[in-house]
């Protein structure tokens, strides 16, 4: 399953400290999300989904 995080975010052209700041995570825990090494939880899942304008289940799907 693969996640499309990183492609969103750039799509924003937003960068990883953009968007930690406003999901209130650490920049290493998006990190591990965008490699897919952590699954956020899923309040964090629909934050992230909401800075980066798109649906929870096209960045998880």
């Amino acid at each position: 399953m693969k996640n499309t995080l990183k492609k969103h975010r750039e799509k924003l052209k937003m960068t990883q400290q953009e968007v930690v700041k406003r999901a209130g995570v650490s920049l290493r825990a998006y990190q591990n999300y965008e490699q897919q090494l952590r699954t956020p939880d899923v309040y964090q899942a629909k934050k992230i989904a909401k800075i980066l304008k798109t649906d929870i289940n096209k960045l998880f799907p």
